[in-house]
């Protein structure tokens, strides 16, 4: 990796190590993982994802692997989001598009069990989640 100078340059590269026993490396990503603020990266190895979480100062710590559980296809790329950047959004919703998203988008729950849960009808679910979704895309633009 090639870390900026901050003059127009690139300092001398950073190794980081990803994968193991000799795995190539397929497709890497930025992103935010841990709420800390800091870039991280994910590496698409053969068989897993290198997560390497980064210390702020132009470095990264010990690579976490994880399984890829790919169903029999070949996992070509690895996709991420500002998942820091995400929390923050989701937090500016007010309390009932909140519900509505946490229930219907996280916990996958249909239409018609979140408005039992929350008293509402399943138009006002409908809304509340349209409302909420392009506030979400607002906020994360």
């Amino acid at each position: 990796m090639l870390l900026g100078t901050g003059t127009g340059a690139f300092a001398m590269p950073a190794p980081f190590r990803v994968g193991g026993n000799g795995q190539g490396t397929v497709n890497v990503a930025t992103g935010g993982f841990d709420r800390d603020g800091h870039p991280d990266l994910a590496v698409l190895n053969l068989t897993d994802v290198s997560v390497l979480l980064g210390t702020g100062t132009g470095s990264f710590r010990p690579q976490t692997r994880v399984a890829i559980r790919s169903g029999g296809y070949v996992v070509r790329a690895v996709a991420v989001a500002d998942f820091d950047r995400l929390r923050a959004c989701v937090s500016e919703l007010c309390e009932i598009q909140r519900a509505v998203v946490t229930l219907r988008m996280l916990d996958e729950r249909p239409g018609e069990d979140v408005a039992m849960v929350l008293g509402i009808s399943r138009g006002h679910v409908a809304v509340l989640l349209h409302r909420a979704k392009r506030a979400l895309r607002a906020c994360m633009t």
